[in-house]
């Protein structure tokens, strides 16, 4: 490593030194610095500007920035053992010497060296040997410069007030300045150059204040005798007059002749107005200072108080930026090159003494923008938590946010799904088991199969088929003169069977349950289904009730669907049966599919199940709220199911009297029914809509009939 004397040489302004160079002698800084102390300690004013500066400069704190993680490590243990050592906390040391910078604009630090540091691996790299131990800030006041022939600086001496004194060799001393000319050491003051304008503003203050002393108190002109012959004033009577006055009290009164008048003279108006130039003054002090009313505690726009607030960051900003390199050369080199470290010729080593950001918002985008750089692939991660201020090596990412909590989250819910699936999967497979068994009970009565059910069958086909024709045969046919009838006879036994599930106003009432066979084994699917649904979702957690719900929402979907093409092939062979078309039972395809009403179980079924997830969630916690809550809208279900079951019904049957050969078909409604406004109304099977043919709602008791059956 090559001598440290060999990287630097600083050479004093030798006009400074007054053109001469005496050897063995030293000399102070060609400011007053005791001066800006006194002025200091004696001004509010310039006080508080300093103050305020200072504040600023250590306001967001500061950080050690490198490649090398290990040598901003032994950083920190260095100064951790100074602190103990010098009972000292470095933070301290270090905002004291940027006050003296802010005040005097030098600064001085003296090491301390030892043969060796308790726990630290160093190494002196000056002449003596011996590694730092500490630093001790001393006032730059008490300081001088020794310089040889030539004007190169060669060591410092300390003078005390007291008169005592030290000399210190150039490699012990550290010198921060600020604002130092071409040629010399030493910083130039700031405040040097509104001293004298603050000398002036207190001048003008105490002239101001003589002159209020001066007419605070009015002057009265008190006039003895009167300016008539004989009646003249005399000295005797300005003398006793006088004596009466001086020994009157202050709160007394005077009572006189008419030949003693007394009046107050003043200014009458004609005294000067200094509040101009008071106001002048002051900002010019202001402006020496560089600081605003509003820093100053006076007020003032808002406007401009916030742009010089940003004025004293950026002088403030520019101050650490000098504070730093300084730092950087006279501190952080030297103890690195102690520690083994080279930071000189090896990029890698070379740690900076880096100040955070003093404005708020200003570091809030400057993270963002870091954090934005990262996510853009512009930067490494390293990179990105170096420029953040962070240790870079040995991070636990494990430990970061994505892993530890949001990952963490992510298998847990997956873990719940996946358990939540396995459940639903193992429902699904008992709800199909029991659609197959309700379907092949809907079969075995749709279909019935072996002698003895054929001939049940026959006896029942023959007996529904005796009973319709006297139920048809039973209507007189009425025409309306508008191409439709009207009956007069009530319905058969198996449509009174049917009650209207709402009156003639809209409302509910106890036949509603009633007005929907129940007891039929799509509807009883539906209902082991919904209850099985109920138990689940109650019993399920947040992150698996939407499953749950979803699950069952797909499987009662299919029960209706598998409702509807069962009820339509009913329908057909309905149609055939009272068209006296037995025969091609087994030759005509029995189903007639509606897309229409497919699409309107789903959507309805959709819409039914949004409200079961609204009810899942935000009551989420409260069984007992959930299962009323569920309860109470159950009776929905089972409307959707017998409406969308008649209109299967009955179009699978409007449709296969078509295929049949029937071309026309008649509404038939009971005197209560609430359609009854379609009674008689005849239809044509090729050409209908769905909305014209029963079902027209849940309960609906409404049917159709062959016009040629219709008498």
């Amino acid at each position: 490593m090559l001598p440290r004397n060999n990287f630097t040489v600083r050479f004093a302004n030798l006009f400074s030194l007054g053109g001469v160079v005496r050897r063995d002698s030293f000399y102070k800084c060609e400011y007053d610095l005791t001066e800006i102390q006194s002025a200091a300690e004696a001004d509010s004013y310039l006080k508080v500007a300093m103050q305020r500066y200072k504040q600023l400069f250590f306001k967001a704190g500061y950080v050690f920035r490198g490649k090398n993680d290990s040598a901003i490590e032994y950083l920190k243990k260095r100064f951790r053992v100074m602190e103990y050592i010098s009972r000292e906390p470095v933070d301290t040391m270090f905002k004291e010497i940027a006050g003296d910078l802010e005040m005097y604009s030098n600064a001085f630090l003296i090491k301390t060296r030892g043969d060796n540091i308790p726990t630290i691996n160093a190494k002196g790299i000056t002449k003596s040997g011996k590694p730092v131990v500490c630093y001790c800030r001393v006032h730059p006041a008490t300081m001088q410069a020794k310089y040889n022939d030539d004007g190169v600086l060669i060591g410092y001496k300390q003078q005390i007030f007291s008169g005592r004194e030290k000399e210190f060799d150039r490699d012990d001393v550290i010198h921060f300045t600020l604002d130092r000319e071409a040629g010399s050491i030493w910083g130039t003051p700031r405040w040097i150059a509104v001293l004298d304008d603050i000398k002036l503003l207190r001048k003008v203050e105490a002239n101001v204040l003589a002159l209020i002393y001066r007419f605070s108190m009015p002057l009265v002109h008190v006039k003895v005798g009167l300016p008539e012959a004989g009646r003249e004033g005399t000295q005797k009577d300005v003398d006793e007059t006088q004596k009466l006055i001086e020994r009157a009290p202050m709160d007394g009164m005077f009572v006189t002749t008419e030949g003693v008048s007394m009046e107050a003279v003043g200014t009458n108006g004609s005294a000067i107005d200094s509040t101009g130039y008071l106001s002048y003054f002051e900002k010019r002090v202001f402006s020496g200072m560089n600081v605003s009313e509003s820093m100053m505690g006076r007020g003032g726009a808002k406007q401009d108080a916030s742009t010089m607030e940003e004025n004293a960051h950026n002088i403030i900003k520019a101050d650490q930026q000098v504070f730093s390199s300084q730092v950087k050369e006279a501190i952080l080199n030297e103890l690195l090159l102690e520690g083994g470290f080279n930071p000189i010729t090896n990029e890698d080593d070379i740690v900076t003494f880096d100040f955070n950001e003093i404005s708020l918002d200003t570091k809030i985008k400057m993270e963002n923008n870091e954090l934005y750089k990262f996510e853009k692939n512009a930067i490494t991660f390293e990179e990105m938590r170096d420029n953040l201020g962070m240790v870079k090596d040995n991070v636990d990412e494990d430990r970061l946010y994505s892993n530890m909590i949001a990952q963490k989250n992510t298998l847990e819910q997956m873990e719940q799904q996946s358990n939540a699936a396995m459940e639903l999967a193992k429902l699904n497979g008992d709800i199909q088991m029991d659609v197959a068994k309700q379907s092949a009970k809907l079969a075995a009565a749709n279909n019935p199969s072996g002698s003895s059910s054929d001939s049940n069958a026959s006896k029942n086909t023959s007996s529904q088929s005796s009973s319709k024709n006297k139920t048809k045969s039973s209507y007189t046919k009425k025409n309306t003169g508008n191409g439709k009838t009207k009956d007069t006879h009530s319905k058969s036994k198996a449509v009174d069977s049917i009650n209207t599930p709402k009156n003639q106003y809209g409302k509910h009432s106890m036949k509603v349950g009633e007005s929907i066979d129940a007891d039929s084994p799509g509807q009883r699917t539906l209902n082991d289904m919904y209850e099985k649904m109920s138990e689940d979702i109650t019993n399920s957690t947040i992150s698996t009730a939407d499953i749950v719900i979803s699950g069952y929402e797909d499987q009662i979907k299919k029960s209706i669907l598998t409702s509807i093409d069962s009820k339509s092939e009913k329908g057909c062979k309905e149609a055939l049966i009272d068209t006296g078309n037995e025969d091609k039972l087994k030759d005509v395809n029995m189903s007639f599919q509606n897309q229409g009403i497919i699409n309107y179980s789903n959507n309805a079924i959709s819409n039914f199940f949004s409200d079961i997830k609204n009810i899942a969630c935000n009551e989420q916690g409260e069984r007992d709220a959930i299962k009323t809550d569920l309860g109470s809208i159950k009776y929905r279900l089972r409307f959707i199911a017998d409406y969308v079951e008649k209109k299967s019904y009955w179009y699978s049957y409007a449709k296969m009297l078509n295929h049949v050969g029937i071309e026309k078909m008649v509404i038939q409604c009971g005197e209560n029914s609430r359609h009854k406004d379609k009674h008689n109304t005849v239809l044509s099977t090729s050409d209908f809509n769905i909305d014209e043919i029963p079902g027209y709602g849940s309960g609906c008791s409404c049917f159709l009939v062959p016009y040629q059956n219709y008498s």
